[in-house]
């Protein structure tokens, strides 16, 4: 009888530490905890605080949100899909939660079209679509947002959800809103126009006023022309205008790269890592592992694994794709 009693109560104790769990009030800090961790090259810590946090506190929009940003550095696509679409059925009016799904679902479909799953891919793919859409509709100034979605149209297949004339649409969207907007959209709708695009940028930009994003964009059009005089002057002008742009240079650099122009892809890289203040350290830490790219093309073996150490020592969970991470990634919560 004494047992069972005990028993009673012990059962009654837990449920009220679960519900006092469930209830207690959200710490709103853990979000901005978890990515200074990642910006300090902790991506594991900062995924292990988040999961965490949020079985204790599952209706935290944010904590999902920072969590599914979190395995997509980590290359979690699923995981990041999955944590995106909780923190959008929370908040499903904000506009960055669903930018972020978007970019998880398009990454997502892009890997299952790679391993061969088509029909997983359609499914992603138009998830990514709908979430920008919904995205632009919040807010028709998104203009990231309006680019993911113009790419999407533009190039999808019709049964992924691509459609030439929602494209064009969006565009002409862009176009009424300011020409920069429009000059980036119609970039982004013809990426392969590149004398075109050169145009286009520098005719908006003398129509306003130049921007950071203008700049970087023009330095990418003019470095895949060839024109890199020019390219770096555009890169220099857009730092100046926004110093926290200063990945243009990563970005230039990826296009020199893949151009086999490896001497001035490690220079841009070299002058990123000289930066005063210092970039984020997950794009350091890619920028390390670019080089070691570099380098192991340049048949220096040696050398492209001694700069991948230094990747790993600077950032464990470093980003080992072609590209840089998505700047989406790297934004204060």
């Amino acid at each position: 009888m004494r047992r069972t009693v005990w028993l009673v109560i012990w059962t009654v104790a837990l449920a009220g530490a679960a519900r006092a769990a469930a209830t207690r009030p959200a710490d709103k800090r853990i979000v901005a905890r978890a990515y200074a961790l990642r910006m300090a090259g902790q991506a594991e810590a900062a995924r292990k605080l988040l999961a965490a946090y949020a079985k204790i506190h599952p209706n935290d929009a944010s904590a999902h949100w920072e969590l599914a940003r979190t395995l997509f550095y980590l290359m979690d696509i699923d995981g990041a899909a999955e944590q995106a679409a909780a923190a959008v059925r929370l908040a499903p009016d904000n506009p960055r939660y669903l930018h972020m799904q978007g970019l998880a679902c398009n990454y997502g479909a892009i890997r299952k079209h790679a391993t061969n799953k088509p029909a997983a891919a359609r499914v992603l793919a138009r998830r990514a679509i709908a979430a920008w859409a919904r995205a632009l509709k919040l807010r028709p100034d998104f203009d990231d947002a309006r680019q993911r979605l113009i790419g999407c149209y533009a190039r999808l297949p019709a049964d992924h959800g691509g459609d030439r004339a929602k494209a064009e649409a969006l565009v002409k969207q862009a176009e009424g809103r300011d020409a920069l907007a429009g000059a980036l959209a119609r970039c982004e709708l013809a990426p392969t126009e590149t004398e075109a695009n050169i145009s286009r940028l520098r005719k908006a930009m003398k129509a306003s006023k130049p921007t950071a994003p203008g700049q970087a964009a023009l330095a990418g059009q003019l470095a895949r022309a060839g024109k890199f005089d020019e390219a770096d002057a555009a890169i220099r002008r857009c730092i100046r205008l926004d110093p926290s742009r200063a990945d243009v240079l990563l970005w230039v650099g990826r296009s020199y790269a893949w151009k086999k122009n490896h001497a001035r892809a490690d220079a841009l890289f070299q002058r990123y890592l000289a930066l005063a203040p210092p970039g984020p350290g997950p794009l350091r830490a890619w920028t390390l592992f670019a080089r070691g790219v570099v380098r192991m093309r340049q048949g220096d073996r040696e050398g492209a694994e001694a700069l991948r150490k230094q990747a790993a020592k600077l950032d464990a969970g470093c980003w080992r794709v072609a590209a840089p991470p998505p700047r989406e990634l790297l934004t204060a919560p």
